[in-house]
Parts: C-alpha cells; structure tokens; sequence
C-alpha cells in the first residue's frame, strides 16, 4: 500500500487539499495538528500518483510517500504509526523536509527502482510547485477536458493562448511521464 503523508510548512491549513486527497477514495484518511498534517492510505500507484500531484499544486506543503503494509486494523484503534508503510512514509516527510525539492519516497528496502522513482516524482513535484496560479489553472482544466480547444472555449480564450501557458508549464513534460512513474510505483508497491 502507498501512505501519503502531507505536511503543511507555513502552519496554515488548507482544508481543499484535504478534500482532495479524499475526493481520490483512500483507504484512509485522517487530518491531524489542526489540519496542517495528513495522512491518506491509498492502494494504487495511479491513484497514489495523483495525491502527490494534488500535493503538489497546492500551496507551501510537502510529500512524503512511505511504500508497506498497512495495518487497516489498527487505523481504527489509533495505532496508524506502527504499520511499515505509515513509518516509511513519516520517514519520507523527514526527508523532504531537508530537501531542495520537498518530495519523498521510502521503503524497506532501497533499490535503483526506487532511487529512479524518487528521482522523477521529485522532478515533477518541482516542475508543478513552480507553476503560477494561472498556469496551475489551465493545466487544471486541460486535464479534465479532451482538447486545448475545450479549454479555450471554457476560458474564454484562444487556443493558442492556452497552448502557450501549457507550453510554459512543461505540461507535456510531466503529463508524459505519468505512465512511468504509475509503472513504477506499482511495481514497488505492496
């Protein structure tokens, strides 16, 4: 399983990321400190893919995913830290907390696989992170719609305006890799 551990670094919470996190049906999901930290159990990389995305757009938080298993029992009764996923992933938020990039993975055990991963979904945690609000806007929309051309005609704009703000963005260079990181973390996961 991937647990999913979003930290807020400015101390002000942010309730839309947890809503979120729990619009993408986690296995678990609980908001602690006031709701400047959450935890969310996932059981896809797909899915696990797209809370960091969503992590990563929102603003001044950080990513730690802890890849293990996780006792679905002791959630109920309080216990969430003792399961190996949930320490990975506490792990990883210690780690992004001391990164340039604050994105990152842990399991058991390392692996270039793993190393690889971390590599990529830390390059494209910055290239979202980087975004200005516009720009997280469109790539937003895009995503949802079929075409830049819906897009435009939602926004009432041209298509080439949209193309331009897409471009700026490195919307295709994250949208592209979004396979292989989904590829890769479900080979890791448990």
């Amino acid at each position: 399983m991937f647990v999913v551990v979003a930290v807020q670094l400015d101390n002000h919470p942010e309730p839309a990321l947890y809503q979120r996190l729990e619009s993408l049906n986690p296995v678990y999901i609980s908001a602690v400190d006031g709701g400047t930290e959450t935890y969310a159990v996932y059981q896809d990389g797909e899915t696990t893919l797209k809370a960091i995305k969503a992590t990563a757009n929102s603003t001044n938080w950080l990513c730690g995913v802890g890849i293990g298993q996780v006792d679905l029992d002791a959630l109920g009764k309080g216990e969430m830290k003792t399961s190996p996923g949930f320490r990975h992933a506490l792990q990883a938020a210690n780690l992004a907390k001391k990164a340039s990039v604050p994105f990152a993975i842990k399991m058991r055990y390392k692996s270039e696989i793993l190393s690889s991963l971390q590599a990529l979904l830390r390059l494209k945690y910055k290239l979202i992170t980087e975004r200005t609000d516009r720009q997280k806007e469109v790539v937003s929309l895009r995503e949802v719609h079929d075409s830049a051309t819906q897009t435009a005609e939602l926004m009432e704009v041209s298509k080439a305006a949209i193309s331009k703000v897409l471009k700026a963005a490195n919307w295709d260079l994250e949208k592209d890799t979004d396979l292989l990181a989904i590829r890769l973390l479900s080979g890791l996961g448990i």
